[in-house]
């Protein structure tokens, strides 16, 4: 109660309702007696902070209102009193901070487009929920509101929080990466891993494109290998170009035509011995370029010599012929042969039997066209016989001989004139026994003879007999 005017005055209100005691309807203004009143704030519609000062307002998008108090759907509210209102001050991961007329976090503040918005599971991301807005899912990737997560496994996606945005850097082997649009230009929702065709391969997927694999290769989607085993590949710039060739191929190489590069085996009757060999934008061996039609590589193939059959790399010489790979070309090569004769094959004719099949040599026959006979084998009117007996036995009956005929030459030549005295040599000589009797006589006359030189002279002499024997064995080793 106001004695002195009379009057009752509002002073208070309870929660969830607003004091009004103005002709503007509020609590504040010019003071209206009969518009006193404590005005109930709508629920789910309004709320209030201060009911004494302050007014119901609107409840923002981002929460719900029971009416005297805020209750967030997401994220976290702060009461500011000064100016009455609860402000949203920050938003959960997958959910974008919306405070302004515009529907972003910047730009013109509105309390009633407070809100949280949640990304689209599966079509947005959001790096930072406080100050970025939910981007589109690139196509390489997939999306759950929050973070992102790329489609190819292998793949390098990098935050970059000064743009908001997650970006592609790196394709494993077999992608191309992409992220650019038709103009060339950065397209962040273009950004993906695309992988290769299996007709096509990529040097390197982070700045190469999918390339078509050419005629003479084998292509898995990331890499080409050469359809014939032995075959080199190069790169060149984005592409892989055929440097080589093995023998018994022909290298077709076009430097405006990397579709076309392949390796031609050499047909029938033709052959190379040499690999064809591309390098520093030359030609080696037997490579050619597209300037010759591909029917013409096999001109570029050596004709098979007289005496051999050829395909490829293989040269067989008939029965009757031998070859010799490599060397000087024959006389009777022809002029395009002789260009290439280095590395080809010569084919000679054997002498009557000397070579069989495959250019092998008959039995008891080697080296040159086989005209040489072997160990064991002996040249008899143009044939190699085999020598009779086993010359091993041979040789040891010969060291037989050769012991029994030097021992006694030895002994009589070398010995017998310091043992035996002129005058003794009648009554030592043994009787004739036979061979086997004669022997043993001459080894017990020795024997005597030994022991009475042994007896009837000095240790010097005996040692003079001593080196003559050691000195006679030294002239029959050497």
């Amino acid at each position: 109660p106001d004695y002195a005017a009379g009057i009752y005055r509002l002073t208070s209100c309870p929660a969830g309702h607003e004091l009004v005691n103005s002709t503007e309807g509020t609590s504040s203004g010019v003071f209206s007696h009969d518009a006193q009143a404590c005005r109930a704030c709508v629920p789910g519609l309004e709320y209030i902070l201060d009911p004494n000062r302050h007014e119901c307002t609107r409840c923002p998008a981002g929460a719900l209102c029971p009416g005297s108090t805020l209750q967030a759907l997401a994220g976290t509210w702060v009461p500011d009193y000064a100016a009455g209102i609860y402000r949203l001050t920050s938003c959960p991961a997958g959910h974008e901070l919306v405070n302004s007329t515009e529907g972003t976090s910047s730009g013109v503040f509105s309390h009633d487009a407070q809100a949280c918005r949640a990304c689209v599971p599966g079509l947005e991301y959001i790096l930072d929920p406080n100050k970025d807005r939910c981007t589109q899912c690139p196509v390489g990737a997939r999306c759950d509101g929050s973070t992102l997560q790329g489609l190819v496994e292998g793949s390098t996606w990098v935050q970059d929080r000064a743009a908001g945005i997650y970006r592609l850097t790196s394709c494993p082997a077999g992608h191309q990466l992409v992220i650019s649009n038709s103009l060339g230009a950065f397209s962040h929702d273009a950004q993906m891993c695309r992988a290769c065709s299996e007709k096509q391969y990529i040097v390197n997927p982070n700045t190469d494109t999918c390339q078509t694999c050419c005629i003479g290769g084998l292509c898995n989607g990331s890499a080409m290998v050469g359809l014939v085993e032995g075959s080199r590949m190069e790169v060149e710039g984005e592409r892989l170009r055929i440097a080589e060739c093995p023998s018994g191929y022909t290298l077709v190489r076009d430097p405006e035509e990397p579709l076309l590069d392949q390796c031609i085996e050499c047909v029938d009757g033709t052959y190379t011995l040499r690999p064809a060999v591309y390098s520093d934008g030359q030609v080696a061996g037997n490579a050619i370029t597209t300037s010759l039609s591909v029917a013409a590589a096999g001109s570029l193939c050596l004709s098979c010599p007289t005496g051999a059959k050829c395909h490829g790399s293989e040269v067989v010489p008939e029965p009757g012929y031998w070859k010799k790979e490599g060397g000087a070309a024959r006389r009777d090569l022809r002029r395009e042969e002789k260009l290439a004769a280095a590395g080809g094959a010569q084919v000679f004719k054997c002498p009557p039997e000397a070579c069989v099949r495959n250019g092998s040599c008959a039995t008891g026959r080697e080296g040159p066209v086989c005209g040489i006979c072997s160990d064991g084998y002996a040249m008899s009117n143009g044939k190699c016989m085999q020598c009779a007996g086993n010359t091993d036995v041979t040789k040891g009956w010969v060291l037989t001989l050769v012991v029994i005929v030097s021992v006694p030459t030895w002994y009589y030549f070398a010995l017998r004139p310091f043992l035996v005295n002129p005058e003794e040599e009648e009554e030592t000589e043994p009787e004739n026994k036979g061979c086997v009797g004669r022997w043993m006589g001459w080894g017990l006359a020795l024997y005597e003879r030994f022991a009475k030189k042994a007896n009837g002279h000095s240790t010097g002499n005996l040692q003079g007999y001593f080196k003559i024997l050691v000195g006679f064995y030294q002239v029959l080793s050497a």
